[in-house]
């Protein structure tokens, strides 16, 4: 009995002689299209759609021949020795596929190697290089969002850099999803003091939690921190820790022409903040008390220097301070002193003084146990009180060099609005020795420029040392340019001359400040770029659970 019109098309053999015809054309192919830079640049290129219509065209037109004759008259014909001429046909079409597609490369790459990519290999992520990067390990970052409900993850001990404008998202795109789901210490500079109430319910579930919010209109008082109350007059670190706490207060421009008075302001105020703790009753040992001092009438000031050139404790250092000042004349002396005075009349803010007087708590228990410390101040503020925010975030890193506990995780510091407070000799201290310690840097930034206004030569330094590197909603040409050159080189598609493809950057500055508003440049140090996006708190399901309402407009 002759089988079936459908039997004699699903028989076995047909289906087999099918399968080995498709894996014999798709392997060369693959290994063509993955070793031919020509085809890559074909396949990049407008040739792209011409090129995969003919290839899918030619490919159901086959099928479809197939499908409407008899698959069994071509299995017959085969195993009746007549598919030895077909058989034939096999070398020579894949040898001219190969010359076509390589041509000398093909004698390069058996020569000397593999042919070189034109203009540089810079690509993206393969698949396979963003899947590992959205492995999960125990107090790793979220650094993107990947797809369906997938994230990036970045649990190396670098610091991390993300450059977006104001406005742009990365409060409930990238900061508040961290605070959310660290398991790990935390210090956060918080501007508007979102993050404080959206996140701060949850991380209690982490460890104890500090709101310093000195200027907060809700009624509910802020946490408290003396940075006077962990200097030790014995301790032979005693002058140094006053000297950065100085350095702290008072800023300087270095391209300012008074900078001889702003260093004399510093010693000048390193010698009081030693006298403050060193002479005052426990009660009065606080910076409130520095700034009264600093403001005594002329006769009682020159009196209270007359006092300390005879003073023996901190090894002379304050008696030091005090000759050098009196040893200068009257209008440089006047010069110094107001210029101390100038910059730390923020001490005169009543919100601030009832948060210098006490301490809540230590910055060593970041590095103890798990905490959580919030730095709040409104933007407004920034520039006439950041100087307080400079000094907390000093002590931070001195309490934390000096712990010896050792914490599971990095505490990690989210240093919003980076550029606001200014040039840190602390911050570039702690971003060279950071691993040692168990701490970790996050910088925000708006703009490349602003890099290079705190770090100067040292910017690029300084992004190229980071673990990771974000940025989105790029809306300035430098920062562009940036971006464009560190997605690397590669051929692009442009008129071309000879039939060589023209050297480009992957994504050139024009693309970088066209990115949709919800696609993020993420590059992890030693990899390839990866586009991603960056999914908002409130619309993770589980995040959005874990959060409090919010009193601000998102963003």
């Amino acid at each position: 009995m002759n089988p079936t019109f459908w039997g004699r098309r699903f028989g076995v053999g047909p289906l087999v002689s099918l399968a080995i015809v498709i894996v014999a054309l798709w392997f060369p192919l693959s290994f063509l299209a993955r070793q031919s830079p020509r085809f890559l640049f074909w396949a990049s290129s407008p040739f792209q759609k011409g090129l995969g219509d003919a290839m899918n065209a030619m490919g159901f037109s086959m099928l479809g021949l197939i499908g409407i004759s008899d698959p069994q008259a071509f299995y017959d014909y085969w195993t009746m020795g007549q598919g030895l001429y077909i058989a034939l046909l096999f070398p020579p079409v894949l040898i001219g596929l190969l010359l076509w597609f390589l041509g000398l490369d093909l004698l390069q790459m058996l020569i000397g190697g593999a042919p070189p990519v034109p203009h540089g290999s810079g690509r993206f992520a393969s698949a396979r290089e963003e899947a590992f990067h959205r492995r999960y390990k125990p107090g790793a970052l979220n650094v993107g969002a990947g797809p369906g409900s997938s994230s990036y993850w970045f649990s190396g001990p670098e610091h991390l850099l993300t450059i977006a404008p104001t406005r742009s998202g990365k409060g409930v795109g990238v900061i508040i999803p961290n605070l959310l789901t660290a398991e790990r210490s935390i210090l956060v500079i918080d501007p508007k003091g979102e993050n404080a109430e959206i996140t701060a319910r949850q991380r209690q579930s982490f460890g104890p939690v500090y709101v310093l919010a000195p200027f907060r209109q809700d009624g509910v008082a802020s946490a408290a921190y003396n940075p006077l109350a962990g200097l030790d007059p014995k301790d032979d670190a005693f002058v140094d820790d006053a000297t950065t706490l100085a350095t702290a207060l008072i800023l300087s421009d270095p391209n300012a022409e008074n900078r001889h008075f702003d260093e004399g302001a510093r010693a000048l105020l390193r010698g009081l903040l030693m006298l403050v703790v060193v002479a005052e009753p426990p009660e009065r040992r606080h910076l409130v008390t520095v700034r009264e001092v600093l403001t005594y009438p002329k006769e009682r000031f020159a009196t209270l220097l007359e006092i300390m050139t005879s003073m023996k404790e901190a090894g002379g250092a304050i008696a030091s301070v005090a000759n050098v000042f009196r040893g200068k004349n009257d209008k440089e002396r006047a010069a110094i002193l107001s210029t101390a005075q100038e910059q730390t009349n923020f001490l005169e803010s009543p919100a601030l003084k009832r948060s210098l007087t006490r301490s809540d708590f230590e910055f060593s228990s970041l590095k103890t146990g798990i905490a959580t410390v919030y730095l709040v101040l409104p933007q407004e503020r920034m520039e006439s009180h950041g100087r307080w925010i400079r000094l907390l975030v000093t002590r931070a890193l001195q309490d934390i060099q000096r712990t010896r506990a050792k914490p599971a995780a990095p505490i990690l510091f989210v240093l919003d609005e980076f550029a606001a407070i200014g040039d840190m000799p602390a911050i570039k201290t702690a971003i060279g020795l950071m691993a040692g310690y168990g701490l970790q840097i996050w910088a925000f930034l708006q703009n490349w420029g602003q890099l290079e206004e705190v770090y100067g030569k040292g910017a690029h330094t300084f992004a190229a040392n980071a673990g990771v590197f974000q940025a989105f909603k790029v809306n300035d040409t430098v920062t562009a340019r940036y971006v464009s050159d560190l997605s690397g080189d590669t051929a692009r598609h442009q008129p071309v001359t000879q039939g060589k493809p023209v050297g480009g950057k992957l994504l050139t500055p024009e693309e970088v400040m066209h990115l949709d508003d919800n696609r993020m440049f993420l590059k992890f140090k030693g990899t390839r770029p990866i586009l991603t996006g960056m999914r908002p708190y409130f619309q993770d399901r589980k995040l959005r659970k874990l959060a409090d309402p919010s009193s601000f407009q998102a963003g």
